[in-house]
């Protein structure tokens, strides 16, 4: 809400405060959702390697909770930064990779999204 809001600065305080708290008690998977969240809040920030940072960070919880939907939306995420990077055959690799995970779990939305970046590339 507060990214939405244009708090930007406010939005990343309050986000990596709960990805600390998130990691105290041990949640991985809302853990990994909020590092997504601050990762967008970082892009939109123009913070290009702290939006990586964090998306990678959440794509490694993915990996080792073998959470295969969170992992195609981290995927999805590190697209993103990486078409903001002007790495257009990087962000299509990683879209194509989300796609194809969206598509085998059925997740609709992740494929429409993943579809919608693959058309800006």
């Amino acid at each position: 809400m507060l990214r939405r809001a244009g708090r930007l600065d406010e939005a990343a305080d309050r986000l990596l405060a709960a990805v600390g708290r998130l990691a105290e008690l041990g949640d991985r998977h809302r853990q990994a959702d909020t590092l997504l969240e601050l990762s967008a809040v970082h892009l939109a920030q123009g913070a290009k390697p702290d939006a990586r940072a964090a998306a990678e960070r959440a794509r490694g919880i993915a990996v080792r909770l073998g959470d295969r939907l969170l992992d195609a939306q981290a995927l999805l995420v590190l697209a993103r930064v990486s078409r903001a990077e002007g790495a257009a055959v990087r962000s299509r690799e990683l879209a194509r990779a989300a796609l194809e995970i969206f598509e085998e779990t059925g997740d609709r939305q992740g494929g429409a999204n993943a579809r919608s970046l693959l058309a800006l590339l």
